[in-house]
């Protein structure tokens, strides 16, 4: 009796059983080695996982946006965007009839005190009103960025 290895050999142009079931399975696999370094984003998720995990992101987001101090939205923000437009040409209005008072009692009879005494008052008054517009614009501002 003669002993007969496992393996037997190959007739040219037929492949081992091992290598045709590697065939039909697709492409090998690659070594433990490299399979734990590969990131877990490059393999292919099934719909329901990636579903999964656009919810769970979109939890995260939302959860991230609700620890933020909320703003201004919506109507309150164009309302305040509004307000601050107007109180920037207010102040540029204030400004300029402060300007105008000046000019004015520059103008005016240096020996009438009580006259530059009204003018006066009035650039006082004008200036109290830019203030506040001032003050106010300043906290839109704040408010809006």
């Amino acid at each position: 009796m003669s002993l007969r290895s496992k393996s037997r050999p190959q007739k040219k142009g037929k492949k081992s059983s091992k290598a045709q079931s590697a065939s039909r399975k697709g492409p090998a696999k690659p070594p433990k080695s490299q399979k734990k370094s590969s990131s877990k984003a490059a393999r292919p998720a099934s719909p329901k996982k990636a579903a999964a995990g656009k919810a769970k992101a979109t939890i995260k987001v939302k959860a991230k946006a609700a620890a933020k101090p909320k703003g201004l939205g919506g109507a309150e923000l164009r309302n305040a965007q509004k307000e601050y437009a107007a109180a920037g040409r207010k102040i540029e209005k204030l400004m300029a009839q402060i300007a105008e008072v000046h000019v004015r009692m520059a103008e005016h009879d240096q020996n009438d005190y009580t006259g530059l005494g009204v003018l006066s008052t009035e650039i006082t008054d004008l200036q109290n009103q830019l203030d506040t517009v001032e003050t106010r614009w300043l906290e839109l501002e704040e408010l809006l960025a």
